[in-house]
């Protein structure tokens, strides 16, 4: 980040103001129960979902997925549907 003095006054009351918001709204959030914080991320990632945002994936996760389809290919017998995963996973609980 820039020295305060090569950053214009404009961008330092932006800078400001968003520090500020997001302090001020991070406090909000803290108050709200574990239900609540929970659709509260629904509706943030619904909001993102329509608005077409497009998020780059991080080169070590497209190396994490590569890695898992060959795997996939190489021994197809392993893979498991997401109802034999939930099965499997609530057999151990």
């Amino acid at each position: 980040m820039p020295e305060a003095a090569e950053t214009a006054p404009c961008q330092q009351k932006a800078e400001t103001y968003s520090h500020v918001m997001t302090t001020k709204l991070a406090k909000e959030i803290s108050k709200l129960t574990a239900a609540e914080k929970i659709q509260l991320a629904g509706e943030l990632w619904n909001d993102v979902a329509e608005n077409g945002a497009v998020l780059e994936i991080p080169d070590e996760h497209k190396v994490e997925m590569e890695r898992r389809q060959a795997e996939s290919l190489a021994h197809p017998g392993l893979d498991l549907t997401w109802a034999e995963f939930q099965k499997r996973f609530a057999a151990r609980l």
